[in-house]
């Protein structure tokens, strides 16, 4: 299991965090769709409050923001304490409608 901790500043007005956990291939999938989505699409903005959003115009930049962590035994723990495998805001590809 892999414990993926979000924290990033929004316009030097606010702190953002959050954090997923994820197996190895959930993982591998939110990467690889991520930088699609960043990188391919060029979805970009990703919204935290009503007009206020974060920019990442490649996976690297937006992993400089997510700290990665190999976890066991804690997984269990952090599934009995939250009611979802994530808390707080942490960032999921954009929902792109296909025309």
């Amino acid at each position: 299991m892999i414990l993926a901790k979000f924290k990033a500043g929004c316009n030097d007005e606010f702190t953002v965090y959050g954090f997923r956990v994820f197996t190895d291939n959930e993982y591998a999938m939110w990467a690889h769709e991520m930088a699609w989505d960043i990188e391919v699409k060029k979805n970009t903005e990703f919204y935290v409050g009503t007009n206020d959003f974060l920019v990442y115009t490649s996976l690297a930049q937006l992993m400089q923001d997510i700290y990665l962590t190999e976890i066991h035994d804690a997984a269990e723990v952090l599934a009995h304490l939250f009611y979802d495998s994530r808390f707080g805001w942490f960032p999921e590809p954009h929902e792109v409608e296909e025309k």
